[in-house]
């Protein structure tokens, strides 16, 4: 068990004794505010699309503020079932009927007990009780399970600002036909060789233009991969120039993605695009995009060579 994982069992223990203030029943008639609580990174924010849909279909007259970071708000300001987003703590006025935790940050659960809802809801029970029993399922559900629900629907864009589209597309001087490709991510343990990478963009620009998206922290564990296409006039270099709704537009108008388990994968998802994503650090049930259209590659990334990546691409 990494260190990671054991932070979580931890934050998720404290928030399942903490469920226990609460009634385990909830009367629909008293719920008029909920608040969903998600601070963690772009896939996990994503994923709890169908959690918002559970709980609007649930509790049709409540109105749903979602607490989430300030970069991943756009993914919510124009969901239909969301009353508001919150970025900023200081800007919750605890006055819910309804709370429900998916993060379980420790200084969020004793706030929340001090400035009590009638009910609360919190992922940390059912992550343990999965943990406990070996439970392998993909992480949408495991969301949605928190509020009872079991079939996913809502997972889709919000997205309707055209203005926006074009002018990210002009802003990146996008030429078309493009392929999206994310080879960096935030653990190390995600990553795959960039002499890997190198073969699949070769084979790519020859019908396609390339455009290489990551965060800025990422530049230097893939400077070998960008040093080789410094002047290639196919492939373009915008990691660590892009914001999450330049992405969003990016992802949307390419022919495919291709990528290691990170947020835009699960962007590339909600436009149900094909895509072939990298999962061979840890159980790709639990984390892959929640996509029909995906290809998944489970083998260790040391045992996975870029002509398999190839040839399932030409196949699609």
């Amino acid at each position: 068990m990494d260190f990671e994982m054991f932070q979580r069992l931890i934050r998720f223990f404290f928030s399942y004794l903490i469920n226990f203030l609460y009634p385990a029943k909830i009367d629909k008639n008293k719920i008029r505010k909920i608040l969903v609580v998600e601070l963690s990174h772009i896939g996990d924010s994503l994923l709890t699309l169908p959690l918002i849909h559970e709980l609007k279909r649930k509790y049709k007259n409540a109105k749903i503020d979602y607490f989430c970071k300030k970069n991943f708000a756009v993914f919510f300001r124009e969901n239909p079932n969301i009353n508001k987003v919150i970025t900023k703590k200081e800007d919750i006025k605890w006055d819910y009927d309804l709370v429900v935790d998916i993060n379980s940050r420790i200084w969020f659960l004793f706030q929340a007990v001090l400035l009590r809802s009638k009910y609360r809801k919190e992922i940390g029970g059912v992550f343990l009780k999965n943990f406990l029993h070996g439970k392998k399922e993909h992480n949408i559900l495991t969301k949605l399970s928190v509020v009872g629900g079991k079939k996913v629907g809502g997972f889709r864009p919000y997205f309707k600002n055209k203005k926006k589209e074009w002018v990210v597309l002009r802003k990146f001087f996008v030429k078309k036909p493009y392929v999206v490709i994310c080879p960096g991510a935030v653990g190390k343990h995600k990553l795959w060789k960039n002499s890997e990478w190198i073969k699949v963009i070769k084979k790519l620009k020859r019908k396609f233009h390339v455009y290489l998206i990551g965060a800025e922290k990422e530049k230097r564990q893939l400077k070998e991969l960008t040093r080789a296409f410094s002047r290639d006039k196919k492939v373009h270099n915008i990691i660590g120039k892009t914001s999450v709704e330049d992405l969003i537009y990016l992802i949307k108008n390419c022919s495919f993605f291709v990528g290691v388990d990170s947020g835009p994968g699960h962007i590339a998802a909600l436009f149900r695009k094909k895509e072939f994503i990298l999962i061979g650090h840890s159980d790709w049930r639990k984390w892959r995009p929640w996509n029909k259209n995906a290809v998944i590659f489970t083998k260790p990334h040391k045992k996975t060579r870029a002509e398999e990546v190839l040839r399932e691409i030409e196949g699609k």
